[in-house]
C-alpha cells in the first residue's frame, strides 16, 4: 500500500497466495508520517496464520494466535499480545474503488477480540477477489480505509 519506506503514510503486508483462495498472514510494516526518521510500525504473527477463503460462505471463519509488536525492524519484539478473530461473509458484491469496478467481490466483516480487542463500534470490513486479492479493507485500526489503487503485481 504506497511504497513502504520512511517519511509517509504506508504499509506492507506481507502474503502467501500460491494456493487459490487460500491466504497465509505473516505480518505488517506500518509507517505513518509523524514517527521520528528510521521508526516503523512491525507486527508479525509468532506462527503464521492461513485463511481459507474457499470454506465460505459455509463455515465462519475462525482464528487465533499470538502477535509481536516492535518499532523498530530486526530487532525482538517489545510486546506480545493474543488476538483472536472471527468473521461472517456479508455477501458477493461489485465495488468501487480507485483501481476500477471490481464484480464479484466476497465481502466479510470480522470480529477481532483477545488482548488485542477491538475498536467499539467499528467491526473490520474486507473485500476479496480471486485475482485482484484484498480490494477494499475498511476500519482497519491503523488507517480507517484501504483501497485498492491499481492490480496487485
Amino acid at each position: 500500500m504506497g511504497t513502504a519506506d520512511f517519511g509517509g503514510e504506508r504499509a506492507a503486508f506481507c502474503f502467501d497466495r500460491s494456493e487459490p483462495w487460500v491466504i497465509r498472514w505473516w505480518g505488517t510494516e506500518s509507517f505513518f508520517a509523524d514517527m521520528p526518521e528510521g521508526q516503523v510500525q512491525r507486527e508479525w504473527l509468532a506462527e503464521p496464520v492461513a485463511v481459507d477463503l474457499g470454506e465460505f460462505p459455509d463455515a465462519a471463519l475462525s482464528l487465533e494466535g499470538t502477535m509481536n509488536l516492535t518499532f523498530f525492524r530486526d530487532v525482538e519484539p517489545e510486546l506480545q499480545f493474543s488476538f483472536s478473530t472471527s468473521g461472517q461473509v456479508a455477501g458477493i458484491e461489485t465495488i468501487v474503488v480507485p483501481a476500477g469496478e471490481i464484480e464479484r467481490t466476497l465481502h466479510i466483516t470480522f470480529t477481532v477480540g483477545g488482548e488485542f480487542g477491538e475498536e467499539p463500534g467499528h467491526p473490520p470490513d474486507m473485500w476479496i477477489h480471486p485475482e485482484w486479492f484484498l480490494v477494499k479493507w475498511e476500519n482497519t485500526f491503523g488507517f480507517r480505509t484501504i483501497e485498492l489503487a491499481t492490480p496487485w503485481e
